[in-house]
């Protein structure tokens, strides 16, 4: 299903407006749709709150948990409202923001070029949320969320987010594409397993410097290497696309991925993979296998 949230455009509108540039500029239909945006002035509050997206540089954060906190709390799920250090606060004021936004878009070009570019583009992004929604099914045994997608057409092509409501995961990002779509629901199913991580070290499976050059923190990696590794066999991708990932600094994704694909493609294996995959990298089986 996709889905038109306009919230998302509501709190993407905020950020355009707070100076964050770094969308689809490519996209000669987001970039008409930017210049609307940029003609609309905030109240100064308004524009103050959009503030708490910024780092310390005055670059905006558009991923958990400042700008995407923002999006996660405006389409009223618990993972934009939890208490998140310094973030709690100012994230119990969206419903006012939203207010303020609904009230300076809702009858605007803006807004209508938003609905008119995600009509044009429905029928195209739900062929390949079927697709994504078919393999993972298959995989997964009928085990995995129902998919969704929500475009946000004002953030970067490769920055993708998702929320889980229920048995559905709602992908969030500019479109879909089915190995992100994969990526994001191995989150989910991995996620029964990740304390297996807890006392692996980080460096076996990975390269710092290459992940920092890449933006990416040291935060969940091994979780990362083996999402990454079998979102890419799921979808499809081969030797080369696993060699990417390890040329981002996962290291571990092109083993990950081969032992995988070499007999252990059913999630009734999950379990077992990981603990020959940690075995081998680190020379034990982690902690409580």
């Amino acid at each position: 299903m996709i889905i038109n949230n306009p919230n998302i455009f509501y709190m993407m509108s905020g950020l355009i407006n707070d100076e964050y540039t770094n969308w689809a500029s490519f996209d000669g239909y987001v970039y008409e749709l930017i210049t609307e945006i940029q003609k609309i002035k905030f109240d100064d509050n308004v524009k103050k709150w959009f503030d708490n997206a910024k780092l310390l540089d005055g670059s905006i954060n558009p991923y958990w948990p400042r700008g995407f906190a923002m999006v996660a709390a405006a389409i009223n799920h618990p993972q934009g409202l939890k208490n998140h250090s310094e973030h709690e606060q100012w994230l119990f004021h969206v419903p006012d923001v939203l207010e303020y936004m609904k009230s300076m878009f809702e009858n605007s070009s803006a807004r209508q070029k938003w609905d008119e570019i995600i009509s044009s583009r429905h029928d195209m992004w739900l062929e390949i949320v079927d697709k994504a929604s078919e393999i993972m099914q298959s995989f997964s045994e009928g085990k995995a969320p129902i998919f969704n997608f929500a475009p946000n057409l004002l953030v970067h092509p490769y920055e993708t987010n998702f929320i889980t409501v229920g048995n559905s995961i709602t992908i969030i990002a500019y479109e879909p594409d089915v190995e992100s779509m994969l990526h994001e629901a191995c989150h989910v199913l991995i996620r029964p397993y990740t304390h297996y991580f807890e006392n692996c070290d980080d460096y076996y499976f990975a390269d710092y410097i290459k992940m920092a050059d890449m933006g990416y923190y040291a935060e969940g990696i091994i979780e990362e290497c083996f999402v990454r590794a079998i979102s890419t066999v799921l979808a499809g991708g081969g030797v080369r696309r696993l060699a990417t990932h390890a040329n981002q600094g996962f290291g571990a994704v092109p083993y990950i991925g081969q032992q995988f694909e070499q007999g252990l493609l059913s999630i009734d294996k999950l379990e077992h993979l990981i603990l020959e995959v940690i075995y081998v990298f680190m020379g034990k089986y982690p902690t409580g296998s």
